[in-house]
This record gives structure tokens, C-alpha cells and sequence, in this order.
């Protein structure tokens, strides 16, 4: 196969032209329905949930393949076992390290892309969300969108407010939900290019370094009592008013998470914790 295209992410909001039907035809692998990940291998990033599903998107579409991005060598043997008992093992690939600058080119020759967080999977990840909830940023998230890709994802914390209407949310720890979702996509061209459209726009709009900028220093403004301009706060236009990593703030400086199974409301009685705010590579 010809190698993948590469090109950096941009540093700068983006273009967002509609996105051909080709894009969505995976030019170098002809008619592979590929679904990716990328990331760390850590049990929370639910990698483990993904072969699971994998399995059973393999039932239903025999011509679909799975590739995980990131260094996987300190899983490999786990995973080996894992893939060889649900008879996948001939169709996962892994990529094993890759520069940055490759990123961009293997997330775009996929056709959907997961982001299957499951902090309920690792004990020391477990005890922290259980005690504050979603509080890392997923960076992956964003990733996935600026390659116009649509992505499903896992209803935990602020992630279905970031992925918006550019991919499809399931319910922590259903299994059968992500399968139905990623099959979706498979095999909806027309729903997997709006929601990849989307996604670009969004990056274009609200998720990129000069919004973001803004919109933090439109929080200190606030947490320091100054007079911010209508504009300094909002990430961009259309924005839901959310910055990676800094979430709903509290006037503190801080930000608000609520406990697991309480967010949006769903429990009146939801008790909140502050939690301190930062980045988290994945």
C-alpha cells in the first residue's frame, strides 16, 4: 500500500471546507472499513472495551479492521492473549510509536475513530473519578475531530458537550451500545461525512489555540474581578463556551465535577467536588 499522508496539526484555526465523498473511501486500502484509536494502553483508556466490541463488529461487517495508534509494547502481551481469545488477532494492527508528525495521515485513513474511556477498568484511575468525577482533558477527542472523522465516544463528564453533534455518545460500559454506534458509521456514509464536516467546524470555531487563549483569559478576568469584553470569554462563535481542560469554573479558579451518574442533573441530590484543572496526554 502507498504510504499515509502526513501533515502537522495546525496551530491556527482551520479551513472548513465541505468534505468530499471520497474522503470517506479510505483511498489507500479501497474498501477496508477501518475504525481507530489512539492513545495510551492503559486499562482507563478502554482499549480492552474496544477488541470486545471489535469482535462483534466483526460478526457483522467481516470486512472491517481496527487500528490502534500509540505505544501498545508494554500491553503487547495482555492484548495478544485478549485478541487470540476473541479470534480478532489477524485483523487489529498496531503502529507501536509514531512521531507526531504521522498523527494526523493515520487518523484521516480511518473511517471511524472511538475514544472508549472506561476509568471504571483501573483501580487508581477508578478511585480518582469516583471521588471527582470526569476531570481529565481528552485530548484525543480534539484530534479526532480536526482529522474530519466522526468518533463515538463514552457519556462521561464534559465529553458529549465537546463532541457536540460531530459523533455518537454511548453509556459508560455498554458494550452493545458502542457496537451499534460504530456499525452506524460503518455503514452510513452520509451521517459518517455530516458528522466529520462537523467536527472540522468545530475545531475551525471554538477548539483551536487562538479561541481557547481567548477564552481563558476571558476566566482569569473573571476569577480576578476585571471587566471582561462579551467576546473574551466565549471560545469562539457558535461556542458552547468550554475550554479543554477548564470546565464549567466556579469563580475560584477552579472547576465543578459532578459524581458519577449525576451529571446534567440526574440526581437531585448530587454532591460536587472542586477539582484542580490540567492537561492529560492521550
Amino acid at each position: 500500500s502507498p504510504p499515509l499522508p502526513s501533515s502537522p496539526l495546525p496551530s491556527s484555526p482551520l479551513p472548513s471546507p465541505p468534505l468530499p465523498p471520497s474522503y470517506f473511501t479510505n483511498g489507500a486500502d479501497g474498501d477496508v472499513k477501518r475504525i481507530g484509536f489512539m492513545g495510551s494502553f492503559m486499562p482507563w483508556h478502554g482499549v480492552r472495551v474496544l477488541l470486545r466490541a471489535f469482535a462483534d463488529i466483526r460478526q457483522a461487517e467481516p470486512e472491517s479492521g481496527l487500528l490502534l495508534i500509540g505505544n501498545h509494547l508494554p500491553h503487547r502481551v495482555e492484548l495478544t492473549e485478549l485478541m487470540r481469545e476473541l479470534g480478532i488477532e489477524g485483523w487489529v494492527e498496531f503502529t507501536g510509536p509514531v512521531p507526531p508528525e504521522r498523527i494526523p495521515g493515520l487518523l484521516a485513513s480511518c473511517r471511524v475513530l472511538v475514544a472508549p474511556f472506561a476509568p471504571e477498568l483501573d483501580r487508581d484511575r477508578r478511585d480518582q473519578y469516583e471521588r471527582y468525577g470526569f476531570w481529565w482533558s481528552p485530548l484525543k477527542i480534539f484530534e479526532y475531530m480536526a482529522a474530519g472523522r466522526p468518533l463515538v465516544a463514552t457519556g462521561l463528564g464534559m465529553i458529549p458537550d465537546y463532541v457536540g453533534d460531530a459523533g455518537l455518545i454511548y453509556g459508560p460500559g455498554n458494550l452493545e451500545e458502542l457496537t451499534r454506534h460504530v456499525l452506524a458509521l460503518l455503514r452510513d456514509g452520509d451521517l459518517a461525512r455530516t458528522m466529520g464536516e462537523r467536527g472540522r467546524r468545530r475545531i475551525a470555531e471554538t477548539y483551536n489555540w487562538q479561541a481557547v487563549a481567548r477564552a481563558t483569559a476571558g476566566v482569569y478576568r473573571q476569577v480576578t474581578g476585571g471587566d471582561p469584553d462579551s467576546s473574551a470569554g466565549s471560545p469562539g462563535s457558535g461556542s458552547t463556551g468550554i475550554i479543554p481542560g477548564i470546565h464549567s469554573p466556579d469563580g475560584r479558579g477552579r472547576s465543578r465535577r459532578y459524581l458519577p451518574g449525576t451529571e446534567g442533573g440526574t440526581s437531585g441530590d448530587a454532591k460536587r467536588y472542586p477539582v484542580p484543572t490540567g492537561p492529560d496526554n492521550d
